[in-house]
């Protein structure tokens, strides 16, 4: 929704997608969460560079995101 009102690059959206990403996590949907932290991590990277704190945070929520994927994959399944 918030992307439609304003547009591919703001910081709300990156926002909406960080949040969602956080939600999808919380509820163990581990690939859905990937996808929005990457989405977020690239707005944030368009938005306010590499350095910011904000695009720093979104790189360690992906990077663990997927980390924490491939250990699932991983595992044998009882």
């Amino acid at each position: 929704m918030r992307r439609n009102i304003y547009g591919k690059h703001h910081p709300d959206v990156a926002t909406s997608y960080h949040n969602l990403g956080l939600t999808y996590f919380a509820q163990s949907q581990y690939k859905k969460a990937l996808a929005a932290f990457k989405n977020d991590l690239e707005m944030r990277r368009n938005i306010y560079g590499e350095r910011h704190p904000d695009t720093k945070a979104s790189y360690l929520l992906a990077s663990h995101t997927q980390r924490t994927l491939e250990a699932r994959e991983e595992t044998p399944q009882m």
